[in-house]
């Protein structure tokens, strides 16, 4: 059975016991988190297409012929990456995404783009990294590391 989240994984672990004082805790800390991962899922969804467009007018500088043709599948291939990011900090499952990912991965490699998606998806987090707040970023970061690692070396690891 596949846990959606790690409130969902430390009750079942618990296995009608009270939850121990370090499963409590981190209970209390997915909670207390709750607002800023609602924060940051709602500042992805409301920002995602600006976010996106900036990306690609800077990938232009390196890539105009690719953002020419592909544009549009750019675009729809970071809005997905987006929102998978988005509803796995929400629900803090990182399961989905990595999935995501390693279809992202395959896909790139088997049309021979890593080199040019991995460079959209740095510029990607720049522009992140630059428009969010501190907090909001550093939900998001490990995200984009994993992504941006997969496409550089393989998936193999875990976010």
């Amino acid at each position: 059975m596949i846990m959606s989240s790690p409130l969902e994984q430390m009750i079942c672990q618990a296995e009608g016991d009270y939850l121990s004082d370090v499963a409590l805790s981190e209970v209390q800390n997915f909670v207390d988190s709750y607002n800023l991962r609602v924060q940051t899922y709602n500042a992805l969804r409301e920002k995602s297409d600006t976010l996106i467009l900036h990306t690609l007018r800077q990938l232009m500088r390196s890539h105009r012929q690719l953002v020419q043709a592909q544009g549009n599948s750019c675009k729809r291939d970071m809005g997905y990456i987006l929102r998978y990011i988005g509803i796995a900090i929400l629900k803090g499952n990182k399961q989905d995404f990595t999935d995501l990912v390693c279809w992202m991965e395959s896909i790139t490699k088997s049309l021979k783009k890593e080199d040019s998606a991995l460079k959209a998806y740095q510029l990607l987090q720049q522009t992140i990294q630059t428009t969010m707040s501190e907090e909001m970023t550093q939900l998001v970061d490990p995200y984009l590391d994993y992504l941006i690692q997969a496409l550089a070396t393989g998936s193999n690891m875990a976010p």
